[in-house]
């Protein structure tokens, strides 16, 4: 029994879908900050944007900006601390990320008490000051998800790295619904955070 070409294309697209979103980029080919310097980059960042397939646009009343403070550890690991809000309440959660591989690349340290496999950060791009790029991959139940995260400084930022983190988020195939810049809600990101 042969199908017709629409069911062909349809089967084709479905097949194309599943792939894409059991796929990543390699890690290999993510940019990473060049000297990383862990002592500039620790301190109180606010999420000020996101981008990855598992972000929809539509219906993202709970999702606003949170602030996340990355805690430099003796042993050159990251304590990070988020401050999220979840429904009508703030929701803090502790992490913590150890160097892996080249400077500007950290794990999840113990990732199995979090049901994934893998679990891994890149600095992409930052100034310290003002602005980064970061990029997460991880791998639950055998399903690969990768997002960018925008941070700032403060709870507004220049155009200037907005277009950047846009431009990062294209080049992972990430546009329309699958970005997204969080709006700002006062209720879990004092500036006491």
């Amino acid at each position: 029994m042969s199908l017709s070409p629409m069911w062909t294309g349809m089967i084709l697209i479905g097949s194309l879908r599943d792939y894409l979103q059991n796929s990543a980029p390699a890690l290999s080919k993510i940019p990473l900050q060049s000297d990383f310097q862990a002592k500039k980059f620790q301190g109180k960042w606010y999420v000020i944007g996101l981008a990855g397939r598992n972000i929809k646009t539509e219906g993202l009343g709970h999702n606003k900006m949170y602030a996340t403070v990355y805690q430099l550890q003796a042993d050159h690991s990251f304590r990070v601390i988020s401050n999220l809000i979840k429904g009508e309440s703030c929701d803090i959660g502790f992490r913590t990320f150890i160097p892996k591989g080249k400077r500007g690349q950290f794990a999840l340290d113990n990732f199995k008490a979090y049901g994934v496999t893998k679990y891994i950060f890149r600095v992409v791009k930052t100034n310290y000051e003002e602005f980064a790029i970061l990029y997460f991959h991880s791998v639950k139940e055998s399903k690969v998800n990768f997002m960018a995260s925008l941070y700032g400084r403060t709870k507004e930022l220049n155009s200037e790295p907005k277009e950047k983190f846009i431009e990062f988020a294209q080049s992972l195939g990430l546009t329309g619904e699958f970005l997204l810049f969080l709006p700002k809600d006062g209720k879990c990101i004092s500036d006491e955070t």
